[in-house]
């Protein structure tokens, strides 16, 4: 486990950088469990943040893309 600036990550490291499967939580309490790629969120993974709020599915250069299912903290959700 590697602790870094108030982050947490757990997981596979090739040539000193996040790739492969990991988990990695921040300060906030914002954690993401899935694939990585040079450090960003990179195909499959869950990202679930301190309000309760998620999102799971498909992730392309560190951010949500294409199929996945958001719900935000009040319940409310959207697939596609």
């Amino acid at each position: 486990m590697s602790t870094v600036q108030g982050w947490k990550y757990q997981g596979d490291w090739i040539k000193g950088k996040m790739t492969g499967k990991g988990l990695c939580q921040w300060a906030d309490g914002t954690v993401y469990e899935g694939l990585w790629l040079d450090c960003s969120k990179e195909g499959q993974g869950s990202l679930r943040y301190a309000d309760g709020s998620h999102f799971t599915g498909d992730f392309k250069e560190d951010l949500p893309h294409g199929y996945g299912k958001k719900v935000l903290s009040d319940g409310s959700w959207y697939l596609g």
